[in-house]
């Protein structure tokens, strides 16, 4: 069939059966189509972005507000250690006097959050005030008296021990706190260690090690913070309804989350911590 022939009879067939009216208004409807199709399409992609913005905006606020809470709650076990070498130096506190160090210690636990504060000197004696998680305050001892015993005692209103609880074998320089001080020769945070006395516990300690005039070590005091504590405190930041909050070593070990279980199990009194 002839071209002009073919296109001859297809224009005789819209004329005769396509109204002017449709040959006006269907390109006009399309064209309305197409442009809110692609104004909807640009509404919904803007508004994707929008939300996306707006929730690593709410993420970074949410990441700077935890660093705040743990830069603080991390330097407090640090500023302690300073202000009992001051005491220290300027001969306002005396170690090897445990009666008067573990009054002074217990009044400190009343003034800062941290789980231990602690000293023991090369001998293995030792002094230190405990706060366990219902808030209670424990006083613990090694003396000259009683090598290797630890004596720990319940404390009244004003630090002084009150009742004898528990006699255990305890030796603080094995303990991570004091052993780690010792080797780095400086003040240092210790690896995450469980306690000899308290296999279910888990802390980390930021620890000073001590020197006389002559560079020979004298001792090591401490302040833990213990993991669980730590829990309790990350549970008190807000983070919106269903926000966690998670610490996690390079190795990927869960130091503590604000979820309610704990960061770790312990079988057999070994301990197993979470990835």
């Amino acid at each position: 069939m002839n071209h002009n022939v073919f296109w001859r009879r297809l224009l005789n067939y819209l004329y005769s059966h396509v109204s002017l009216r449709n040959v006006l208004i269907v390109p006009f409807v399309c064209q309305i189509c197409g442009t809110v199709g692609l104004v909807g399409y640009l509404s919904f992609i803007n508004g994707q972005k929008a939300v996306n913005d707006l929730v690593i905006r709410l993420q970074n606020e949410i990441s700077h507000q935890v660093d705040h809470h743990l830069d603080t709650y991390l330097n407090t076990p640090k500023q302690i250690n300073q202000i009992n070498v001051d005491a220290i130096n300027l001969g306002m506190l005396n170690l090897e006097d445990f009666q008067t160090s573990g009054k002074y210690f217990w009044k400190q636990m009343q003034v800062f959050n941290v789980g231990y504060i602690n000293y023991a000197n090369t001998k293995g004696e030792f002094i230190g005030v405990e706060r366990l998680n219902n808030g209670k305050v424990l006083l613990n001892e090694v003396s000259a008296k009683n090598p290797g015993k630890l004596y720990v005692y319940t404390t009244d209103n004003e630090g002084n021990p009150t009742k004898l609880t528990t006699v255990k074998n305890y030796d603080p320089r094995l303990e991570a706190w004091y052993a780690d001080a010792v080797k780095a020769g400086k003040p240092i945070w210790s690896q995450i260690y469980q306690w000899e006395d308290k296999p279910e516990i888990l802390s980390i300690s930021s620890s000073y090690p001590l020197y006389d005039q002559n560079k020979q070590l004298v001792g090591v005091i401490g302040v833990d913070l213990i993991l669980s504590q730590i829990k309790d405190f990350l549970q008190e930041i807000e983070v919106g309804r269903t926000g966690k909050i998670f610490i996690i070593e390079p190795s990927g070990l869960i130091v503590a989350s604000s979820n309610e279980e704990q960061p770790y199990t312990v079988i057999n009194k070994q301990v197993k911590r979470l990835s």
